[in-house]
């Protein structure tokens, strides 16, 4: 929401903020468009571009392969952790009755 950056949150972002539909050094609410002067969201006249990988399409676009390859490697760790996880578990069993 602030640098278009994956993998940290919002609150724990410094990095100079970039819009999110242009990709210049502004905030996407500040989005302004010169022609019909529509703030903080895509007109007709917005030209997309993507701070990630540089493409005509906004930095949160479900099309964007750089947004795709980092949730997919986010997903195939995950489910890595889960497999080690079931792999690395065991059980106790404790009888009470031995003496």
């Amino acid at each position: 929401m602030n640098c278009q950056k994956f993998g940290h949150s919002t609150r724990a972002c410094f990095a100079q903020a970039i819009c999110q539909i242009c990709a210049e050094e502004h905030n996407t609410s500040q989005h302004n468009c010169n022609i019909c002067n529509t703030q903080g969201q895509i007109c007709s006249h917005t030209i997309l571009k993507c701070s990630n990988c540089g493409e005509n399409h906004t930095a949160n676009s479900n099309t964007c392969e750089f947004k795709t390859s980092i949730e997919n490697k986010s997903t195939k760790y995950s489910q890595q952790k889960n497999q080690q996880t079931k792999q690395s578990s065991f059980s106790i069993v404790i009888d009470n009755d031995r003496q």
